[in-house]
């Protein structure tokens, strides 16, 4: 659905976020570039910030991670916000994802919303702030102004981010214009690592690659050397696009097994949450452990199988329940662990 040009006034921004990093830096360059930016850290408190902006043209950025409280989905926070300023502008923000893929896009717009972007920094404003600075200002001419205007606070901020290793291995990889999503798809294409079931302590792993195998490949690839070769693998590790095989190690020039990440052709995250949160689909129920009692949880080894049962393979199921966290769809009960094929405990956050 097409959406009026914000006219020629201070846009509106309210941003539903508790991540201090992400509301510091839109503070640091709200100002520059002509916008009242609103924080918000319940859906609720954004929503009566909407009300008080009847007439006007508001952008909202939901985080993901902020509903986890709120026990709304993506879809129902954004019906509200559409209820309460029918005119808004919506952009999810996945918090806990580095990239974006056509998945994660049309669950967005099946959501409701205009566009989703990934963890905002400023290390990596290209790939994830310009998401939101073309909703804040479609016009080329005029973004191409803010940009000049908020560099200098970007450069400021991206001192900050400097600690996060993870952040810098990603933006590393990419300073060397590698298309991250790309290079997934080569490797598990023919002509990539060798992917084949192995065994390890009488234990057997379907479609996987050895680390070290995949080190000699991306080397060879880029031209690149052992060294640069594994942070590159770290990187799209980082990205979700792989992963060990028991989420348990690090990517690394070492005999360790690994996947990349696939999900069937016709796959819909919205179907597969429907599916797998109803009645029929993930045993959620009350379960203990070491005298602590869980409630309406559901258990890894039993969600793996479940999707086994229902067609998958087991990396499809294990690529697409672990989609279900990245869009904080589902958290383990403590937020301690990724998904994994074993007996940990994850629940639901809304249905």
């Amino acid at each position: 659905m097409s959406k009026p040009l914000f006219m020629d006034f201070m846009k509106h921004l309210v941003v539903l976020t508790q991540d201090q990093t992400t509301q510091a830096l839109l503070r640091s360059i709200a100002g520059v570039i002509s916008v009242d930016l609103t924080i918000a850290a319940t859906l609720a408190s954004a929503i009566e910030a909407l009300s008080h902006r009847a007439n006007e043209q508001s952008i909202v950025v939901i985080g993901l991670d902020a509903l986890i409280g709120s026990q709304r989905s993506a879809s129902r926070a954004i019906a509200k916000v559409r209820e309460r300023l029918p005119n808004s502008m919506v952009l999810l923000h996945a918090e806990r994802k580095w990239l974006i893929d056509v998945h994660d896009e049309a669950w967005a717009r099946m959501s409701g919303a205009d566009a989703i972007m990934p963890k905002l920094t400023a290390t990596r404003w290209q790939q994830t702030g310009e998401t939101l600075l073309r909703l804040i200002e479609p016009d080329d001419a005029l973004r191409g102004k803010h940009r000049q205007r908020i560099a200098p606070y970007l450069r400021a901020a991206q001192q900050l981010e400097s600690r996060n290793e993870t952040l810098k291995t990603v933006a590393a990889a990419e300073a060397l214009s590698i298309n991250l999503l790309d290079v997934a798809r080569r490797m598990g294409r023919s002509g990539g690592v060798a992917i084949t079931d192995r065994s390890y302590r009488l234990r057997s792993y379907p479609e996987c690659f050895i680390a070290t195998d995949a080190v000699d490949w991306l080397a060879k690839a880029f031209g690149v050397s052992t060294h640069d070769a594994v942070h590159i693998g770290k990187a799209i590790q980082a990205c979700g696009l792989i992963y060990h095989v028991a989420r348990e190690q690090a990517f690394d020039s070492a005999y360790f097994f690994f996947r990349v990440s696939s999900l069937p052709n016709s796959f819909v995250i919205s179907d597969f949450v429907a599916q797998v949160s109803a009645a029929s689909g993930f045993d959620q129920r009350t379960r203990s452990y070491l005298g602590g009692e869980y409630p309406n949880c559901f258990v890894g080894k039993d969600a793996i199988a479940w999707c086994r049962d229902h067609r998958l393979s087991l990396n499809e199921a294990m690529t697409a329940t672990q989609r279900l966290l990245d869009l904080s769809i589902v958290s383990h009960v403590v937020n301690d662990h990724p998904m994994k094929d074993d007996a940990f405990f994850y629940r639901f956050h809304a249905a």
